[in-house]
């Protein structure tokens, strides 16, 4: 019976959090510093938001999604930050922030808990 418990507490988040959730938490826990912003476009899609040259926070409107992905080779933004819930109902947002360096190239990733949501 203990065992069983133990089984079923471990695998708790695999059944009850959100697919995008599981899949930043996969970046993050495979990535390594380089990669190039067209692989991250390719691996997560467009992201929700970034940091432009200027330090100012964007968001991207899901109309302005393509436009983004066809303009990537001029985007000179210093970070992408994409938004999910750990929970379907919806609980605990998370964001995915991904900094790049000069050359466009990744230099970390981190998934963290945005507080007061």
């Amino acid at each position: 019976m203990l065992l069983v418990a133990l089984l079923l507490t471990g695998c708790t988040d695999a059944l009850f959090t959100t697919a995008e959730y599981r899949c930043y938490q996969s970046f993050v826990d495979k990535y390594n510093a380089g990669i190039e912003k067209q692989e991250i476009l390719d691996k997560l899609g467009c992201p929700d938001g970034y940091v432009d040259a200027q330090g100012n926070n964007q968001s991207i409107k899901p109309a302005d999604q393509k436009s983004f992905e066809e303009n990537l080779a001029e985007d000179s933004s210093d970070a992408w930050m994409y938004e999910c819930w750990k929970f379907p109902d919806p609980a605990e947002p998370y964001r995915l922030k991904i900094t790049f360096d000069a050359d466009g190239k990744s230099e970390s990733a981190e998934l963290m808990l945005v507080h007061g949501g």
